[in-house]
């Protein structure tokens, strides 16, 4: 188990390093929905993660088809 959480934390330094990002390891739902509503403006924070995404070149076509997916369940939603 401890040799989990030590490639974990090296993870997190590596993409902190590389990419400037803090990641920090909580239950995901909790985190977005904490987090979401200290955005003033959602339709602006999804269009920048939209836009975000389409130019990100480390994402996968599967990554980009499961965000689809999901939006799609949103709005059925």
């Amino acid at each position: 188990m401890e040799s989990k959480k030590e490639f974990i934390s090296a993870k997190i330094e590596s993409i902190e390093s590389e990419h400037g990002c803090q990641i920090i390891v909580n239950g995901i739902m909790n985190s977005i929905k904490y987090y979401l509503r200290l955005i003033n403006n959602t339709d602006e924070f999804l269009n920048t993660y939209l836009k975000n995404l389409e130019l990100n070149t480390e994402l996968n076509h599967e990554h980009k088809i499961a965000w689809n997916s999901i939006m799609n369940e949103t709005i059925k939603n």
